[in-house]
């Protein structure tokens, strides 16, 4: 679990999202972890809500876009998604082990709370 812990960790806003993007109650649950199931439902519940949050972003971006920077964008949020699946697929799941599907849950959830967060400057 050292992994998970240190990337997590930081100021949580009224919001119930931390300066990070993550929620409060992420980071509660990886604070005070009650069980390896728990730990695996609430980073799965994370993992969708910064989905939904990309995908919003992604939305927004759009808006803010020309035709043809909505194509490009298009482009590169595809590739960008095969690119996050197969980075996080590959650098966990080659180990194997009980928490080799935790760790590319939490890569992949990582990774959509980032790109997200490029997403939404574009559309600024």
């Amino acid at each position: 679990m050292r992994f998970v812990l240190p990337i997590v960790m930081g100021g949580v806003l009224c919001s119930g999202l931390t300066a990070s993007g993550f929620s409060s109650a992420y980071l509660d649950c990886v604070r005070h972890p009650r069980s390896m199931a728990a730990m695996r439902q609430c980073t799965h519940e994370e993992w969708q809500r910064q989905e939904r949050r990309l995908t919003r972003a992604y939305r927004a971006a759009m808006d803010s876009l020309g035709p043809r920077e909505r194509r490009e964008l298009r482009d590169v949020q595809r590739a960008w998604i095969r690119y996050r699946d197969a980075r996080c697929d590959f650098i966990y799941d080659r180990e194997g082990g009980s928490m080799a599907g935790l760790a590319a849950e939490t890569c992949k959830m990582e990774m959509a709370e980032h790109r997200a967060g490029q997403l939404w400057r574009i559309a600024e």
